[in-house]
């Protein structure tokens, strides 16, 4: 048989990989998540830089004594154990977690409380640190929202193809 006809199946080409959902939701939706996880493991990042910079304080510690080295271990481990937990909800956020965007919100708020509280009280630089990491942290936190109403959306009404436009419909005989 002749290879060159027109009239022979070519060869396979590979299936399209299956896009994510993340892929073709809206950027409005998908940027202040990434935002809100970028935040979140930059703010990991700085609690880590604290942990240096608060254990030169605790190191005037008598360390000599058991008191003192158990609580520079406790400090460390607090410090470290906080990093911790922002990373692992910064990520889950990256993931559209609705609950990790909701505990990563709460856990930076009552953070921020706590230390106002317990530290040295408000200062102004303070107050607008808070609030603008605060809008971030709130518009990722409502993007993920939309983001999985926007995916229930697109489950219930899936773009619509143009092979199933009625026009290009295939024709049945008629018999006339």
């Amino acid at each position: 048989m002749d290879d060159n006809s027109p009239y022979q199946v070519g060869a396979t080409t590979q299936a399209a990989t299956p896009r994510r959902a993340w892929d073709h939701a809206p950027h409005a939706i998908t940027s202040p998540i990434r935002h809100m996880a970028a935040l979140g493991a930059i703010l990991a990042v700085v609690t880590l830089g604290m942990v240096v910079y608060r254990l030169q304080d605790v190191i005037r510690v008598n360390l000599d004594t058991p008191v003192g080295r158990i609580g520079m271990s406790l400090a460390a481990a607090v410090f470290l154990v906080d990093a911790c937990i922002q990373i692992g909800l910064s990520w889950g956020v990256l993931r559209a977690s609705r609950v990790a965007a909701c505990l990563l919100l709460a856990y930076y708020l009552a953070g921020k409380v706590f230390l106002m509280v317990v530290g040295d009280g408000l200062s102004l630089p303070g107050l607008a640190w808070m609030a603008v990491v605060s809008v971030f942290m709130v518009r990722g936190t409502m993007a993920t929202f939309h983001y999985h109403h926007h995916l229930k959306q697109e489950q219930r009404h899936p773009p619509r193809r143009l092979s199933d436009d009625p026009a290009f419909a295939p024709r049945t005989p008629t018999l006339d």
